[in-house]
């Protein structure tokens, strides 16, 4: 008897192993960010969390009309942040337990698309296994009001995939609705979405031997009109128009966008003082 199901676990084991080996990979992920981020689960709320769930409380009672502008530029934020306290109060275990396993979510589909890049399941373990370990994104995890970068960056992820692999209209459908989605659960923070899929789907046009260029640049223009719509509406809560980019030529426009948004320093200011 025990023959057999030695037997039958050693053939389980051959038919299976690879995706056993790659469920482990994600097993020693999750128990790598376990290890790191557990003194960080036991950590009061403070600071922006604090003002968010404020701002979230005071925006929902008042019907919208409460601060508006900064809801409306952060409106998962928002109504996650209204609901958690009327469902755990307002110990930060559930809060910081959301942001994590997010961040968990994100190293898995680094993970996989590594894998899609040809990657060896190694190479790919180690990206997802750094991502979780290393410092990039840590904020998100600390700030917990910032869980939904977490979900911004598995939206890039698949978004990137679709967009390498984009030969026909279903694609560019697809790549459409996860920029619109992007808008809507990252809003504030999704230039940087809309800049790797713009110069992604922009080298795909001028490399040579490509096919459907056709299809590639509708989804080019698509998204860019997209962006520019949304980010003339109330959603941007008027931060876009601080930048001032309609004043300035395109290239200083695109430039202005990367400075604020990931140096953190408002570039419209500086250009005028030195203009």
């Amino acid at each position: 008897m025990n023959y057999s199901i030695n037997r039958k676990f050693s053939q389980f084991f051959s038919k299976h192993k690879l995706t056993l080996i790659r469920i482990l990979f994600l097993v020693i992920i999750t128990l790598a960010g376990i290890v790191v981020f557990v003194p960080l689960l036991t950590t009061a709320i403070f600071g922006d969390d604090w003002q968010l769930l404020w701002i979230a409380k005071s925006f929902v009672n008042s019907r919208g009309t409460f601060l508006p502008t900064v809801a409306n530029s952060y409106l998962l934020e928002v109504l996650t942040f209204y609901l958690m306290p009327r469902i755990f109060g307002y110990a930060s275990l559930p809060y910081y337990a959301l942001s994590f396993v997010l961040r968990i979510f994100v190293s898995f589909t680094l993970f996989w698309f590594l894998k899609k890049r040809n990657l060896s399941d190694i190479a790919a373990f180690f990206g997802g296994l750094l991502f979780m370990v290393s410092p990039v994104g840590l904020e998100a995890t600390i700030m917990m009001r910032n869980f939904d970068s977490y979900l911004g960056m598995i939206l890039l992820l698949v978004t990137l995939d679709i967009t390498i692999r984009l030969d026909n209209v279903k694609k560019s459908i697809s790549i459409i609705i996860l920029s619109i989605l992007e808008l809507l659960i990252n809003t504030i923070r999704s230039p940087g979405f809309f800049i790797a899929i713009f110069f992604t789907l922009t080298a795909k046009i001028l490399l040579p031997g490509t096919r459907n260029k056709k299809i590639i640049l509708f989804t080019l223009i698509s998204i860019c009109a997209t962006f520019l719509l949304v980010g003339n509406s109330a959603l941007f809560g008027g931060q876009l128009q601080n930048l001032s980019i309609r004043n300035f030529p395109f290239s200083t426009s695109l430039f202005a966008l990367n400075y604020d948004f990931f140096i953190g320093e408002n570039f419209s200011t500086i250009y005028t003082s030195d203009s």
